[in-house]
């Protein structure tokens, strides 16, 4: 299983480059990885696509099959707020 730090250590530097900073990463027992971050311009569909392009470049797929999502966080935080809700 991929580890929460060696996620970390990979995405945030690109997230910096991005202009943005690193919020969290959650790993669970079936490899699935999601990571957030955010921008203080705000994030686009683009910005996550090249941290996701950038991330999955590092780890091999064919050593450990994993999935990967990549979420603007306060998207994240009202989406499940008002999914919530309903």
């Amino acid at each position: 299983m991929i580890s929460k730090e060696e996620i970390k250590k990979v995405a945030e530097p690109k997230i910096k480059e991005q202009g943005g900073f690193f919020v969290d990463v959650k790993v669970n027992t079936a490899n699935v990885i999601t990571v957030f971050f955010d921008r203080m311009e705000g994030v686009q569909v683009e910005h996550c696509l090249i941290i996701s392009k950038y991330i999955e470049e590092y780890f091999d797929r064919e050593v450990e099959d994993y999935e990967l999502t990549v979420f603007s966080f306060p998207f994240f935080f009202y989406a499940s707020q008002y999914y919530s809700l309903i």
